[in-house]
């Protein structure tokens, strides 16, 4: 097992695949041609990954797996996550979607059938890929390929319907550790305003802000909002302006100072720590890094 030193790594900057409303769900392909230091991201997107060929380490904190033709991973929202292939030509089919794509999905045949359930346990507890079922694994892979070539609502429905056959076939001996709460068919709405106040709000939120925001108990909204994005508000918060900092950190010469106050940071040294703890460096580090 290879031991990645933080300042070895290569940030990746693509915060949410692009996603939309008009376009929930997205597929990308990826050719990784050279053994390269492990890359890191981190995005709001649900990410449910396919290895077509070669071999890959996938990385969280701090556990990781390597991975082989037929196998998945999963990255939930805001979740540091890197990957470093370990035979090249390393191909992967990355399948992005915003989280209430598949949170709204109800069917009268199993109305509390948790489909975000396998990106929010955690990464050590998510579905891997059973020997016998690579195959079908890598057929439904080439289909979502295909399909993704797809303009308009006809491409859209298609993604949508073959992710759930995805989740589905992954899902065949695999459940949720912990059933948790049963989520409302509504859940997603009804902490929409809170996530609002994140992606469009550069300042912190106490959970009490979010909650009265969603005309919910500070106790019942962090239940739910866990419940349903796999981490606490706090940190959906937090890693949303980390991420947010680190953007800036490549994309201006903003001072780290200016960075650190547009972020809601209180000072630079609070900037400092918390980007060692999602990055493993500080943000001047990362910025004559990778700029």
């Amino acid at each position: 097992m290879t031991t990645i030193r933080p300042w070895e790594r290569v940030p990746i900057n693509d915060e949410t695949f692009r996603l939309s409303e008009r376009e929930p769900i997205r597929v990308q392909q990826n050719n990784h041609t050279e053994k390269l230091l492990a890359k890191y991201d981190m995005h709001y997107g649900l990410e449910l990954g396919i290895l077509l060929s070669g071999r890959m380490r996938r990385i969280y904190q701090p556990w990781q797996i390597e991975v082989e033709p037929g196998d998945v991973w999963f990255h939930g929202m805001w979740e540091p996550h890197g990957w470093e292939p370990l035979v090249v030509p390393s191909n992967t089919l990355v399948i992005a979607a915003l989280p209430h794509a598949l949170v709204n999905m109800g069917f009268e045949e199993a109305p509390h059938f948790n489909w975000i359930a396998p990106f929010t346990v955690p990464p050590e507890m998510r579905p891997r890929t059973a020997p016998h079922l690579r195959a079908e694994v890598l057929s439904a892979a080439e289909r979502l390929a295909t399909k993704a070539t797809i303009a308009g609502q006809h491409g859209a429905l298609w993604l949508r319907l073959l992710l759930l056959e995805l989740l589905m076939i992954l899902r065949e001996n695999w459940s949720p550790p912990s059933q948790g709460i049963a989520l409302p068919p509504n859940a997603y709405s009804r902490i929409n305003r809170a996530v609002e106040m994140v992606l469009y709000g550069h300042r912190p939120a106490t959970a009490s802000e979010a909650a009265n925001a969603c005309g919910m108990g500070r106790n019942a909204f962090n239940k739910l909002f866990e419940g349903l994005m796999g981490i606490t508000f706090a940190k959906f918060s937090l890693r949303y302006r980390v991420s947010g900092a680190a953007a800036q950190l490549l994309r201006t010469q903003d001072p780290v100072k200016v960075i650190a106050s547009n972020w809601g940071f209180t000072d630079v040294s609070h900037l400092h720590r918390s980007f060692l703890k999602h990055y493993g460096c500080s943000p001047a580090e990362y910025r004559r890094k990778y700029l």
